[in-house]
């Protein structure tokens, strides 16, 4: 870049900066920076939307705007880390200066990683709204050690001692010394692990699974929280089992869903064949049966197993269910609780197949209309009346 080019960056960006902070531009000033706007129209995008990084961030992506070297994105998201007080609250004002250390490419990237950092505060029919939550889960070695793992992440793949996620990006080695580790997914989304034996588990928001760093030579046991999915490897010469609370079920080489979130517990078979023990007593299932188990019995029926995994898609399914019976999954996804008056008596009851992808809002205006109630969010906390 030349005296003559320079000179001319650092006047768009005082510019650019003067008008972050509300101050009046000349007629001249305010002809210079429209000039500079309609020279590529997706400056005026960039600068209409300034307010909203989560609009530029997509955008970026979609237009390929992140030109620049991988070196230069690495120094910035390096030199972001060690400065995260560069994102103050008036964004504009830290745009302009991005723009004018790393030119319009880094500017594009800041306000990328601003959308990840500064959320835009949300409003809706109900008073505020709730996107659903991104919190990240928990590794906990046996020694007490915790691992944080990224939530963008899909998942960890455990094996020979060695944690990495998915994509095949470095975590951590455990030590020989620690035999289990525990999983716990927040509220929010799901995650997956790959365990040393190449089974897949994975693990629904407001879960956790315990289990051994290797496998031993006569059994493959895992313990279960919650919810999960699991693909389990073929192994004839060791048996892969899931202990929860109420159930120990025993495979060779499988898929099927347990959920053991609350008193009444339950097995879905997908694929092959599982035997569920439970109060003394085995049952096995075949595809399309589930097991349900509660305080004092364990029996069999037939549902509709699309249903029942609907969650690895980001829907809530049911069919036939009450508001209160579903509120719980909406409360995992979403990182809310639903508050019911004192005198409330479910009436509806109804099939549900919800995107829980989408904001809060969506989701209780179709609750609203199903069940005939209304909705008023504030924090965390959703009133139903």
């Amino acid at each position: 870049m030349d005296e003559q080019q320079l000179e001319y960056t650092f006047h768009i960006t005082s510019l650019l900066t003067k008008k972050a902070q509300g101050d009046q531009l000349s007629i001249e000033e305010e002809r210079v920076l429209a000039g500079w706007l309609s020279e590529q129209s997706i400056r005026k995008h960039f600068v209409d939307n300034a307010i909203n990084p989560e609009i530029v961030g997509k955008d970026i992506v979609r237009m390929g705007l992140l030109t620049d070297s991988d070196v230069q994105l690495e120094m910035f998201r390096t030199r972001l880390a060690q400065k995260k007080r560069m994102i103050v609250f008036r964004r504009w004002v830290a745009a302009a200066a991005i723009f004018l250390a790393f030119g319009f490419g880094m500017w594009a990237v800041w306000l990328q990683l601003a959308t990840e950092t500064s959320p835009v505060k949300l409003t809706s029919r109900y008073g505020e709204d709730v996107r659903p939550a991104t919190n990240g889960p928990i590794l906990q070695l046996d020694d007490g050690s915790v691992i944080n793992l990224d939530n963008k992440a899909e998942g960890i793949v455990s094996q020979s001692g060695d944690i990495t996620y998915v994509d095949g990006e470095y975590v951590q080695n455990i030590s020989a010394d620690v035999k289990w580790v525990t999983l716990s997914i927040p509220n929010g989304s799901n995650y997956r692990v790959t365990l040393s034996d190449s089974s897949v588990v994975t693990l629904n928001a407001g879960s956790s699974l315990r289990y051994p760093t290797r496998f031993d030579s006569q059994e493959r046991k895992v313990e279960l929280k919650g919810e999960a999915f699991f693909d389990v490897k073929h192994i004839p010469s060791q048996k892969f089992v899931v202990e929860t609370m109420r159930q120990r079920i025993s495979v060779l080489g499988t898929e099927f869903n347990v959920r053991a979130y609350t008193q009444q517990e339950a097995t879905s078979l997908i694929k092959g064949k599982v035997a569920v023990r439970s109060h003394e007593k085995d049952i096995f299932l075949s595809p399309g049966d589930q097991a349900v188990v509660d305080n004092t019995s364990l029996n069999k029926r037939t549902v509709d197993v699309e249903e029942t995994i609907s969650w690895l898609d980001g829907r809530i399914a049911g069919s036939l269910v009450g508001l209160q019976e579903v509120s719980p999954d909406i409360e995992r996804r979403y990182d809310v609780h639903f508050v019911y008056p004192s005198d409330y008596q479910a009436r509806e009851r109804a099939y549900i197949n919800i995107d829980a992808t989408e904001n809060l809002s969506v989701v209780l205006q179709a609750l609203e209309q199903t069940y005939k109630v209304q909705f008023k969010i504030k924090g965390k906390e959703v009133f139903v009346f």
